[in-house]
C-alpha cells in the first residue's frame, strides 16, 4: 500500500458517521496521555543488547507501542522512525488480547506501511505507519498497546566499529505523524516516549576448558554370543581429552585429576600419558599416575597429574607457544571381570573429578577455572548360549548394520537394494541346513514379503529385497521405519531377532533461503542451505544451486562439496547442516523476481552421479543497480 492509499484510509476512518456526540473535558484531554515505543521485556524504552565479539547481525527483539493514559480516543496512527542501516521490521503483530488497547472493540485496521528500502547507502531513515478506528466510533479510555513489532539488526558490531545506537522514534512533525482523536475528529493532546536502540561490542570471555572422557560409553557384549571374559574382547580403553584451551591462559598442566570405576566390573591394567601437552613442551613434562582405593564401595581411583618442565636456565614458564584447541592427555586401558547370563546386564561410571577441587595450572601458578567435566559410562551385556539368531545387514559394519539381537541398522534410500543375513548358532557354534524365515515389514505395519533361506556352512542365510516405490504418493507408505523379523526353528524351540532401519532420502534440503529479499546486477547474492539426513555412518556430497533471473533464464550456479552425517551409531535422529553459497548477478540478468533452486547429489550426472533429494527453491528481487 503507498502513502497516498494509506492517507486516504486514514482519512475515511477520521470521518466515519458520528452515533453519539459526547461533551470533552478539557481538563481530563490535558492528563499525561502518552505514545510509548515499550520493550516488553524489561517495561522500560531501552533495547540494548551485549554482543560478545564480532557479530549481532541477525539477532531480533520486539517492540510494543503503547498508548497510556488516554481519555477519549476512537482512533490512532501510529508513525515509528528507525535507522533502517541498521534495522529492518521482519513482523508486525496487532492481535487482540486483553491488554490490547483496543481490546472487546470492533476496529476498522489500516495495514502497515513499511518503508526500509536503503538506497545506495543513504536516506537512513526507515518508517513504519499504522492505524486503527473502533467501529462504530466510540471513545475509549485508557491504557494499552497498539502493536508488536519485530526488528532484526541488519549490521554487525566489531572490535573496530563496537557499536550501534539509534532511536526508534515516534514522528510528531513529518508528512505522516503520531495522531490520537476521539470519535467527533478532534485531536487529543499527547506526548511521546522514544525508543532506544544500542548493541555494544564486549571482548568475548576466555573460554574454559574442560575434561572429557572418550567415547562417552563403551558398551562391551555386543553383538552378543558366549562371554568375553578372559578374551581380548574384554579389553578397552579410554581416553581422557582436554577441551576449549585458550592460549590465554597460559595453561602449564593438568595438577591432579581422579578417576573412578566399580572394581567389581572392570580392572585397571595400565595408563599412560597423552600427546597434548607433550606437543607444546619444549622441556618436557612431568607425568603422574598413581592407583589408590577409593572411599566409595566397589570403587578404586586412579590419580594422573601432567605438568610442563619450565625453562631449566630460569626456572620461568617463558614458552612462545602455548597450549591451545583440544586434545587426548591420559589414555587409561581396562580389562571386564565380570560378565553373568543374559538378561543380566551392569554398568558403572567412568568417574573423572578434580583431587582438590581444581584441575588446571597457568603459569602464573594460579588455578584456571574450567567448565564441568564429562565423565564416560560403561555398560556390560550378559552372554548368551543355546539357541540364537541374529539378523543383520551385512553391508554395513558394525554397530551399524544392526549386530546383536534386537538392534537397529542404518538407514537405507527409496528403492535400494536391502541384503539381509541371519546367523544361527548354538552355544556359539553355526548351525548348518536350517531354515530360516524372514518377514519385511513396512511402515504402515504391512507385510510386504517373506523368504525362507537355508543357513550356509557358517551358519549364515541369505536373501534381499529391494525397496518399493508406488507411483501413487510412494513417500506415504514408504517413509518410516521398516522392520525384519527372522526366525528359526532349532530342535523345536523357534528363536527369532528384530531388525529395525529407517527409509527416508538420502539427504534432504530442509530450505534455500536468500541472505537479502533483493539483489542489485553486479552484485553477489547469498543462499543459506539448510539439509538434514538420518545418516550415521559418513557420506560425501555436493550441495548444488542455479540461480534464474525473472524470464527463467539461468544467471548462475554454484556448489561446494559435503561430508555428511553422524559418524556414530545414533538411530532415528536427523544431522543437520548449513552452508551458503553466493552467485553473482550478472549485469544482462533481467531484472524482477529471481529464483534459486538448491539440489543436493552423489555427484554431477556426468560423473555417474544423482540427486540424493528433491530440489528446494526460494524467490528474490533483481533489481537495477546504480
Amino acid at each position: 500500500m503507498n502513502r497516498k492509499v494509506l492517507s486516504t484510509l486514514l482519512s475515511l476512518l477520521m470521518i466515519l458517521p458520528i452515533v453519539t456526540v459526547l461533551p470533552i473535558n478539557p481538563t481530563a484531554a490535558q492528563a499525561q496521555t502518552t505514545i510509548e515505543v515499550i520493550n516488553p521485556l524489561t517495561g522500560d524504552n531501552t533495547f540494548y543488547f551485549i554482543q560478545y565479539g564480532d557479530g549481532g547481525a541477525g539477532r531480533t527483539f520486539v517492540v510494543e507501542v503503547w498508548i497510556k493514559n488516554a481519555v477519549s480516543v476512537a482512533l490512532f496512527q501510529v508513525a515509528l522512525a528507525f535507522d533502517k542501516t541498521m534495522l529492518k521490521v521482519v513482523d508486525f503483530n496487532r492481535e487482540k488480547d486483553a491488554t490490547h488497547f483496543f481490546a472487546g472493540k470492533s476496529t476498522i485496521d489500516a495495514p502497515p506501511e513499511i518503508n526500509q528500502e536503503v538506497i545506495d547507502g543513504w536516506n537512513a531513515e526507515g518508517l513504519i505507519v499504522y492505524g486503527s478506528s473502533t467501529f462504530p466510533m466510540v471513545n475509549v479510555a485508557g491504557s494499552g498497546w497498539t502493536a508488536k513489532i519485530t526488528f532484526e539488526i541488519t549490521k554487525n558490531v566489531t572490535k573496530y566499529n563496537p557499536l550501534l545506537e539509534s532511536y526508534l522514534v515516534l514522528v510528531k512533525e513529518d508528512t505522516f505523524v503520531c495522531k490520537l482523536e476521539d470519535k467527533d475528529g478532534n485531536p487529543q493532546p499527547f506526548d511521546t516516549v522514544d525508543g532506544h536502540f544500542k548493541l555494544e561490542w564486549r571482548e568475548p570471555p576466555i573460554p574454559k576448558p574442560w575434561l572429557e572422557v572418550v567415547p562417552g560409553e563403551v558398551k562391551l557384549g555386543y553383538p552378543m554370543g558366549p562371554s568375553i571374559i578372559g578374551t581380548p574382547k574384554a579389553i578397552f580403553t579410554v581416553e581422557i581429552w582436554i577441551r576449549n584451551v585458550d592460549p590465554r591462559r597460559k595453561l602449564i598442566g593438568i595438577q591432579s585429576m581422579v578417576l573412578h570405576w566399580d572394581t567389581t566390573l572392570l580392572r585397571l591394567l595400565n595408563s599412560w600419558e597423552g600427546p597434548f601437552l607433550k606437543s607444546f613442551a619444549p622441556y618436557g613434562t612431568l607425568w603422574i599416575n598413581v592407583t589408590d582405593p577409593a572411599p566409595p564401595p566397589n570403587a578404586e581411583s586412579l590419580t594422573i597429574g601432567v605438568i610442563m618442565w619450565p625453562n631449566p636456565a630460569t626456572g620461568e614458564w617463558d614458552f612462545e607457544t602455548w597450549p591451545e584447541g583440544e586434545g587426548v592427555v591420559a589414555t587409561v586401558q581396562f580389562e571386564a571381570i565380570l560378565q553373568e547370563e543374559y538378561p543380566w546386564t551392569a554398568q558403572c561410571p567412568i568417574d573423572v573429578e578434580p583431587l582438590f577441587g581444581e584441575y588446571f595450572i597457568d603459569a602464573n601458578l594460579e588455578w584456571i577455572p574450567y567448565e564441568p567435566e564429562k565423565d564416560g559410562k560403561y555398560i556390560i551385556i550378559g552372554w548368551i548360549l543355546g539357541r540364537m539368531i541374529d539378523v543383520y545387514v551385512p553391508i554395513y559394519p558394525d554397530p551399524y548394520g544392526g549386530q546383536g539381537l534386537n538392534e537397529t541398522s542404518d538407514m537405507f534410500r527409496p528403492q535400494k537394494t536391502v541384503p539381509l543375513w541371519a546367523n544361527v548358532t548354538y552355544n556359539a557354534e553355526p548351525v548348518q541346513s536350517k531354515l530360516v524365515t524372514f518377514e519385511i515389514i513396512n511402515p504402515k505395519g504391512k507385510v510386504v514379503a517373506v523368504r525362507v533361506a537355508y543357513t550356509d556352512e557358517n551358519g549364515v542365510a541369505r536373501t534381499e529385497f529391494g525397496i518399493p516405490w508406488p507411483c501413487e504418493d510412494p513417500w506415504e507408505t514408504i517413509f518410516g521405519e521398516w522392520t525384519v523379523v527372522a526366525s528359526v526353528d532349532i530342535r523345536c524351540t523357534v528363536v527369532k531377532d528384530w531388525l529395525r532401519f529407517k527409509v527416508w532420502w538420502e539427504v534432504e534440503i530442509v530450505s534455500v533461503t536468500p541472505k537479502q529479499t533483493s539483489y542489485k546486477k553486479c552484485e553477489n547474492a547469498e543462499f543459506e542451505i539448510t539439509i538434514r539426513t538420518y545418516r550415521e555412518q559418513k557420506g560425501t556430497a555436493i550441495i548444488a544451486i542455479t540461480v534464474y533471473d525473472d524470464l527463467d533464464v539461468p544467471i548462475g550456479h554454484a556448489y561446494v562439496p559435503i561430508d555428511y552425517g553422524h559418524d556414530k551409531h545414533v538411530y532415528c535422529q536427523f544431522w543437520n547442516y548449513t552452508t551458503t553459497l553466493s552467485v553473482p548477478v550478472p549485469k544482462w540478468a533481467f531484472v524482477g523476481v529471481g529464483k534459486v533452486y538448491a539440489v543436493v547429489l552423489s555427484n554431477y550426472p556426468s560423473k555417474c552421479g544423482d540427486a540424493y533429494g528433491p530440489e528446494a527453491s526460494a524467490t528474490f528481487s533483481i533489481v537495477k543497480s546504480g
